[in-house]
């Protein structure tokens, strides 16, 4: 049994979040190119160059932190599809989200970070802020995109995100 996130009406079972990945994935499925890392990738360099980050209120375990944030990535699991593992401390079946802060990062520092996000080191960067969460709210200045398992979505001002401990069952093979 893994746990199910959820954010506003919308499930999720790997990762959920708003900022420049709700951006490149929006982007990404609506060229409908080959699928996988490598493609993810360059349109992620083509956005960064033009994204800014946002401002951001994060309320959670009864208090709330302003943040100026590239991304705000909740993850019920490590990784991204294509092997990209955005938290190694992640675990669908411990009632916890790892709620990842990325905060801004210049260009040819990101290029640089780049490694320690395809071999799971990202969290290693100082612009990396965890928390082990349950539920939590985020405010931000204007309506955006969001996405939830790859898939884009608009969003209001104000998304709750929620988990239901346990709520899949999963039958997979013995190795």
């Amino acid at each position: 049994k893994i746990d199910a996130g959820k954010l506003q009406d919308r499930y999720f079972f790997s990762m959920a979040g708003v900022g420049f990945d709700a951006v490149v994935g929006k982007v990404f499925n609506d060229l409908k190119i080959i699928r996988g890392p490598v493609p993810y990738i360059f349109i992620g360099f083509l956005e960064f160059i033009f994204y800014r980050p946002e401002k951001f209120a994060i309320l959670f375990n009864n208090h709330t932190i302003d943040v100026k944030a590239l991304m705000i990535t909740v993850a019920n699991a490590k990784g991204w599809g294509g092997g990209i593992v955005l938290s190694p401390f992640a675990e669908p079946d411990d009632g916890f989200f790892d709620l990842c802060i990325i905060h801004p990062i210049r260009f040819w520092r990101a290029l640089l970070y780049i490694h320690r996000l395809l071999i799971g080191k990202l969290y290693t960067i100082r612009q990396f802020e965890r928390y082990k969460v349950n539920s939590f709210r985020i405010f931000r200045n204007k309506a955006g995109l969001f996405h939830v398992d790859g898939e884009t979505f608009s969003g209001g001002r104000i998304l709750d995100f929620s988990l239901e401990p346990h709520a899949l069952s999963l039958i997979v093979p013995l190795s």
